[in-house]
């Protein structure tokens, strides 16, 4: 395929949202993601984490988690440009991070002792920020790459 100056020129919001997806991604884990109620009392915990053991949750059905692997989907699928692939990608990530917030308990020891989620962190924001950013930029790259294909 043919992609013309124009096309080439907007190559570059590409590259920086995914360059800002993954940036945010990497901020996010230096912050507290979330607070929850426990048995010795209310405690923060740290996005990072939750990034080494939260895909335990799997194991108690909580899925959102998965918007990690997912997210990381996106990016390789954004820098390989399999576009339409990235979208599906990141709107998968974006869906699961998004529930997270929908969340009322979350599993707080192996038990399984359930604590009461009480507040979102700057960590979950930033996390479900670079999840989006990558959604759109996903998008927008599949409608630039549809519009090269019409000329």
């Amino acid at each position: 395929m043919h992609l013309d100056t124009k096309t080439l020129e907007t190559r570059w919001p590409i590259k920086l949202g995914l360059f800002a997806s993954i940036l945010l991604y990497s901020v996010c884990l230096a912050f507290p993601a979330y607070s929850v109620e426990g048995p010795e009392g209310p405690r923060v915990v740290h996005s990072l984490l939750e990034l080494a053991i939260g895909w335990l949750g799997i194991f108690y059905g909580i899925f959102d988690w998965l918007a990690n692997p997912l997210l990381l989907l996106t990016w390789i699928l954004l820098a390989l440009r399999h576009y339409k692939r990235a979208v599906a990608a990141a709107f998968a990530s974006t869906f699961f991070a998004a529930f997270f917030f929908a969340r009322t308990t979350i599993v707080i020891s192996e038990a399984p002792t359930y604590g009461r989620i009480l507040s979102y962190h700057t960590g979950y924001w930033l996390w479900l920020a670079s999840s989006m950013l990558a959604l759109l930029t996903s998008y927008f790259a599949l409608k630039v790459l549809k519009e090269s294909v019409k000329r």
